[in-house]
């Protein structure tokens, strides 16, 4: 059959000197394939708010924007998501099949292919994996003087990126696209030190230690210039910023001329102000997708607003009209279940006899699991009553938490059932739902009305596919 081919423009940051980048996304599957992509946010790595959705079945889509550096772009095709880092004038096709056909049914072409392939086989799996020869390094040398330790740490950070020299050799790789991607990984692996340093030198440790743990995160800052404009492209810029301005505030609490533009981030007043925007912005950003309820939110913004008159994030926040919500409030509709101690089975078969439950596993630290309950609106709780199913959210949150839990889930406005779960409900949702492996939340649960246990995988309520999949199975 004949591809149709049409095409949608994003022309984005239109400025001299830009040049435009072109994605093809070539669909052989018959199936509906969703892409989407997150367009690049003015020179940083990528924009949580403006992004471009795409549904196509057996056709191509090509989309433009322009960039006038490399930059990364996150790209997600169903399930599956990809971090690319898209170089000035590049051209990159996705070949996509149905996903029934295995783990390559996504092939990319392009002229840095395979340093994209290869980043993404690698350090965009989950965090374990990727961290584990910098971790043993750092675990199995922690005694050793700082200078040695930071030596031992920056050769493995650089070792990490030697795959880079050697596509390089072979002209398998752009010169900036090589240079790019050497900053983002030694970013990513730089931040995790840093992780590492506030677990063993920071919380809790005599001052000595303290400012020993600070020489080393110092030492491994060496490596990337917190200031070199490569870093801001990339999606470890965040966290790299955070650690990097956060441990130079630390050493430098005396200096009287530091600007506090925020209580809550003091540190980022050691930034430039050109980087002050988007720091303190993209915090606010992520503080009211995971605590839309905390008080302090009106002040911040406020502030933010009068600092940053021209910031693409104050456009933004007007719109949320942050401060007349936290005064309205908003009357809660979920009715709290006393934690109970029993299995999955045993908690559905004991509290919804002969029903259909659909239960939502979350936790108050998920930031995706909150963007969820936005979708939650008078429609969607409609379909669930038609179809005659109890929505149950079930928190993984720590039972010490358990004050915090109740108010976030009351503030969230969920119509449904909440609890939290305790020791004897949460280790048969580990096994159950998640095979004894890591829990990765949200996730959705559903049983029927016989207490049969349907899917431990249940479509998102932001997907297309959850109205149409509940319609199925409850006809």
């Amino acid at each position: 059959m004949k591809i149709s081919v049409f095409g949608i423009a994003v022309l984005f940051l239109v400025a001299e000197g830009m040049a435009q980048v072109e994605l093809n996304f070539n669909v052989q599957s018959k199936d509906t394939i969703q892409i989407e992509y997150l367009n690049p946010f003015l020179g940083f790595s990528n924009s949580h708010i403006n992004a471009s959705k795409i549904k196509i079945a057996h056709s191509s889509v090509k989309a433009n924007f322009r960039l006038s550096q490399p930059t990364f772009v996150k790209i997600k095709i169903q399930d599956k998501v990809w971090d690319i880092l898209c170089d000035v004038n590049d051209t990159i096709t996705f070949e996509i099949q149905s996903p029934s056909k295995g783990s390559k049914w996504i092939d990319i072409r392009g002229k840095n292919q395979r340093a994209i392939i290869y980043y993404n086989s690698v350090y965009n799996e989950p965090r374990s994996s990727k961290f584990n020869s910098v971790t043993k390094v750092f675990e199995d040398n922690l005694q050793e003087e700082i200078s040695k330790l930071t030596r031992k740490l920056i050769n493995e950070i650089n070792r990490q990126i030697a795959w880079i020299d050697s596509l390089q050799l072979r002209k398998e790789i752009t010169n900036s696209h090589s240079e790019y991607l050497k900053t983002e990984i030694r970013s990513i692996l730089a931040w995790h030190v840093g992780e590492l340093y506030n677990q063993h030198f920071y919380w809790g440790q005599i001052e000595e230690k303290r400012h020993k743990g600070m020489d080393l995160m110092m030492g491994i800052f060496s490596i990337i210039n917190p200031l070199d404009l490569k870093l801001r492209t990339c999606f470890a810029s965040e966290s790299y910023y955070y650690t990097y301005f956060d441990v130079l505030f630390r050493k430098n609490r005396d200096i009287d001329s530091v600007l506090m533009i925020s209580k809550d981030y003091p540190f980022y007043a050691k930034a430039p102000h050109d980087m002050q925007w988007f720091l303190w912005g993209n915090a606010l950003y992520a503080n009211l997708m995971y605590n839309p309820d905390n008080e302090k939110n009106c002040g911040e913004v406020s502030k933010y607003i009068n600092e940053f008159k021209e910031s693409p994030f104050t456009s933004y926040f007007e719109t949320l009209d942050v401060c007349s919500k936290l005064r309205n409030g908003a009357r809660t509709q979920t009715n709290f279940i006393d934690p109970v101690d029993a299995d999955l089975f045993s908690f559905v078969a004991s509290n919804f006899p002969r029903k259909r439950v659909l239960i939502d596993l979350w936790a108050t630290w998920c930031g995706p699991c909150i963007i969820e309950f936005k979708k939650l609106d008078e429609s969607y709780y409609k379909m669930l009553d038609e179809k005659r199913v109890s929505q149950v959210f079930i928190s993984v949150d720590d039972l010490s938490n358990q004050e915090n839990w109740k108010k976030r889930a009351a503030g969230f406005n969920l119509k449904g059932y909440s609890l939290i779960a305790r020791r004897k409900l949460r280790e048969s949702i580990i096994d159950v739902v998640f095979d004894g492996k890591n829990v990765t939340i949200p996730r959705y649960v559903l049983f029927n009305e016989r207490g049969e246990l349907i899917s431990i995988d249940f479509e998102r309520p932001s997907s297309d596919l959850f109205r149409s999949k509940m319609q199925d199975i409850f006809k």
